[in-house]
């Protein structure tokens, strides 16, 4: 019997059309101890039933929503996880619920509850309902005019955090910063919200403002006042620092990697044509929040002749994990000259990929503060007719093996011993991590041309 037969069994006849059994499944996983699962969700059923109101239809359209994200978890989470844990946590939230709730609502607060019982990162969007349109109206087209502040964000505890804001953003621009805690949006606060809810609060036509109300770590409350915008679309800058080039990559989109080589190709010849030659090259990946796990491969490989960059570790069944080793392409881009990498607490996702490999490689050294801590990647299923569930499907490994979530990357040269070296040598408007780091690079450059 399906997860949507057990369900149903507890609480209507299930139609002979409902064709739902079919298309929803339980994992092999789930059916470990097929009987006690059975009993389990059979008990929901009898919860579910108790207290909502509504026709049959309904009742089993939303028992449809939870059977499938139900199985969608067993069968794609990136480890096994415990059928009763998850039923128990959704019984546990309807039991807060008043009787009478309509089916719907119900239902997204039992999969809102299993989810939250798997980690931070992964959460159920419902559907906005789409308004009815008249027979025969044509709907005029209007060109998208929606913009946002530039922020990333995740679920901690219930509440809103930031990863960090992207650069040249609305959000940078206010000056909010990693850690910092979302508690209201244009003066209303949140109730248990989801990620996809708080993010489409801070969503509007771009031009118009946006007031976020935010705790910074340490208990200051403040207001930020932001005008929405497009984000900014350029991810790699690169400037000449003397022989030294400093690149900037703000996140890792579709063109990354390709915008990296030709900047660094331009760097080249810029210095060419002051007899010079580029000896090193200061990365910084502060406030990168990530972006997409091909890019940081290849970014990381353009600096690396050899090794292990990162191995993934997804969902493959009952006993075993899907186990994925990604290694670098014989070509150094630096044959080997000197590399920083400058990190902060904003760091996260791919951009720990990459300090992590170069790292542990011994290729970098990294210079800041610690990083974010992120090592899982989600995948974006839709629920046809509910919504969208964002779903934790694998976990991310540096060379060394240890996990992000649990041991983010920690500098070679911290912060504190950054703001000793530096000393009196900064300048007014110095940025003191990038002046660490190009001091440290400079300094290994030199040991390397007297080693030649």
């Amino acid at each position: 019997m399906g997860v949507f037969g057990m369900l149903a069994s507890g609480l209507v006849p299930l139609p002979a059309d409902a064709g739902l059994a079919g298309r929803v499944k339980p994992h092999p996983a789930a059916n470990t101890k097929s009987g006690d699962t059975y009993r389990h969700l059979n008990n929901f059923g009898r919860e579910f039933a108790a207290l909502t109101t509504g026709s049959e239809a309904d009742k089993i359209r939303s028992l449809d929503l939870f059977a499938e994200v139900f199985s969608r978890i067993q069968a794609r989470y990136w480890r096994r996880t415990d059928p009763k844990t998850l039923i128990d946590a959704a019984i546990v939230a309807l039991r807060k619920q008043k009787a009478g709730a309509a089916p719907g609502p119900l239902a997204i607060t039992a999969v809102r509850a299993m989810i939250v019982t798997l980690d931070p990162y992964s959460e159920f969007t419902a559907a906005k309902p789409r308004p009815k349109r008249k027979r025969g109206v044509k709907r005029k087209y209007r060109p998208p005019n929606f913009g946002n502040i530039g922020l990333e964000i995740f679920m901690r505890n219930g509440k809103p955090v930031v990863i960090s804001p992207h650069d040249g953003s609305p959000a940078a621009r206010a000056g909010l910063a990693p850690g910092d805690i979302i508690t209201g949006v244009d003066g209303t606060g949140f109730n248990n919200p989801a990620l996809g809810d708080v993010l489409g609060r801070m969503r509007g036509p771009v031009g118009s403002e946006v007031r976020l109300q935010m705790i910074r770590p340490g208990g200051r409350e403040f207001e930020a006042r932001m005008v929405r915008a497009i984000a900014p679309g350029r991810t790699v800058r690169a400037r000449l620092d003397g022989t030294v080039a400093v690149i900037r990559i703000a996140s890792f989109a579709a063109h990354t990697t390709r915008d990296l080589r030709r900047s660094l190709k331009e760097l080249r010849a810029e210095a060419v044509a002051k007899t010079k030659r580029i000896d090193a090259v200061v990365l910084d990946l502060r406030n990168n929040s990530g972006g997409l796990l091909n890019q940081a491969i290849s970014v990381a490989d353009v600096f690396l002749d050899s090794g292990e960059i990162v191995s993934t570790r997804a969902a493959g069944g009952r006993r075993n994990s899907k186990h994925r080793r990604f290694n670098a392409r014989l070509g150094d881009a630096l044959r080997g000259r000197p590399i920083a990498v400058v990190i902060n607490g904003g760091s996260a996702s791919a951009a720990e990929i990459v300090a992590g490999a170069l790292q542990d490689l011994k290729r970098a050294i990294v210079v800041g503060e610690k990083s974010f801590g992120k090592g899982s990647v989600q995948t974006v299923m839709p629920i046809k007719g509910h919504g969208t569930l964002r779903l934790t499907t694998s976990h991310y490994y540096p060379p060394s093996g240890r996990s992000f979530d649990d041991a983010p990357i920690l500098p070679d040269v911290t912060a504190v011993a950054c703001k000793r070296l530096t000393g009196s040598s900064l300048r007014p408007g110095d940025d003191m991590l990038i002046s660490c780091a190009l001091r440290s690079v400079r300094v290994r450059a030199r040991i390397g041309r007297r080693a030649r």
